[in-house]
């Protein structure tokens, strides 16, 4: 299905009357933002597969989550709890998620639900309940009725500190005067002591190079570099990448919050012999509500959260300078050369990362629906003709 394969444009124009077909032209519609669309070609075709519901109900449910609520089976609670959540529908989500067994997406399901209700202490609550069970410590402080703000999971007590080989870690920061200090801070602050904290100032207009040269002059670990190469996220990332002296190298983006294990736990993950590994994280606004933009997995992997040995990720090569995606396209690309098996997911948060307005994820220029969904799909679909010409 070529819009499983991210070619939903490409999907929208196939031809042909099998059921396959035009499931797989109802999905592109409804990726592209056109679920009005979708639904009335949904209604007047034969009837899809559960695989193909959930299909349809993930890429529908950014756009028309309980359209996709009602397109989940019955019995995934959790999914369809998250659906409801992003419509709105706290209550439905809240009963939903009382019927779903315990689970890390229960607890930060839940804990969105409280902080959405304005019952801070049951958010914290629930938070940390989702840290806890995958065997980090819980960020937040359980006695304060204040929002899950980034602020918030900054206040993290910090557990032992562990010993090991260097790891860089590349930060592009542009106009991250507001949100820099709290993003080092908690790259400073990881029980992997042994870092180098590379932030590349991507031409900024504010006062983020001179902060990042104050918190540079406190603590010997940061570096401030300026991006030399094509101005963005993804220049300033390769600028990052080729002064890093590390054995390994992890991204981290200037408006998120790392938990103090992250670092560790990633390491520990890659083990003797794998290359990458990637964690999971959440969003939180700037009102301390946790959500998911994609809104269901609620928590979710992201190549945000990337963290590699320098031979493998410099051997994939560098991030395309474009303005949005890159980090997609480079992750396939070191899947494709080194395969999956040396990129495990884990399933630890890892990341907090910030939904702002203005962000690359959060614009209309460069978010995910309108002219910034267009751009994103066109390099998608552009990306995955080039790789699959590659492996010609």
């Amino acid at each position: 299905m070529l819009s499983l394969l991210g070619l939903p444009k490409l999907a929208l124009h196939t031809h042909g009357g099998s059921p396959a077909q035009h499931a797989a032209r109802i999905v592109a519609t409804a990726e592209i933002g056109a679920t009005s669309r979708a639904r009335e070609m949904y209604s007047a075709s034969p009837a899809l597969s559960t695989r193909e519901r959930r299909v349809l109900a993930s890429r529908a449910a950014p756009f028309d989550p309980l359209w996709a609520c009602s397109l989940l089976p019955a019995e995934d609670h959790v999914d369809r709890a998250a659906c409801a959540f992003a419509a709105g529908d706290v209550e439905l989500a809240e009963r939903l998620v009382r019927l779903a067994r315990p689970s890390q997406q229960t607890f930060y399901l839940a804990g969105a639900i409280a902080a959405r209700r304005g019952n801070w202490l049951g958010a914290r609550g629930a938070l940390n309940r989702g840290f806890a069970a995958d065997g980090l410590a819980p960020p937040l402080r359980p006695d304060i009725d204040r929002p899950t703000t980034l602020c918030a999971f900054a206040q993290a007590r910090v557990p032992a500190g562990v010993e090991g080989p260097l790891i860089s870690v590349v930060m592009a920061a542009r106009n991250a005067a507001a949100t820099l200090r709290l993003s080092i801070g908690s790259l400073t602050a990881q029980t992997w002591r042994n870092v180098e904290l590379l932030i590349v100032d991507d031409r900024s207009d504010d006062h983020t190079f001179v902060l990042a040269r104050e918190l540079a002059n406190q603590d010997k670990r940061i570096k401030v570099l300026s991006n030399r190469a094509t101005p963005g996220a993804y220049g300033a990332r390769n600028t990052g990448v080729n002064a890093a002296h590390g054995e390994f190298i992890a991204l981290h983006d200037a408006d998120d919050w790392a938990h103090p294990q992250r670092l560790e736990r990633q390491v520990r993950a890659l083990g003797h012999d794998k290359g990458l590994t990637l964690c999971r994280h959440f969003r939180v606004d700037g009102d301390g509500h946790p959500l998911s933009p994609r809104v269901f997995p609620f928590v979710r992997l992201s190549p945000i959260t990337a963290l590699a040995r320098s031979e493998a990720m410099r051997a994939a090569g560098p991030f395309e300078e474009v303005i949005v995606g890159a980090d997609s396209e480079w992750l396939a690309r070191f899947d494709g050369r080194f395969g999956r098996r040396a990129a495990p997911r884990t399933s630890e948060v890892g990341i907090v990362a910030s939904w702002a307005r203005g962000s690359l994820s959060n614009s209309a220029a460069t978010g995910f629906s309108g002219e910034g969904l267009d751009l994103r799909l066109a390099y998608v679909e552009d990306w995955r003709r080039r790789h699959a010409n590659m492996g010609r």
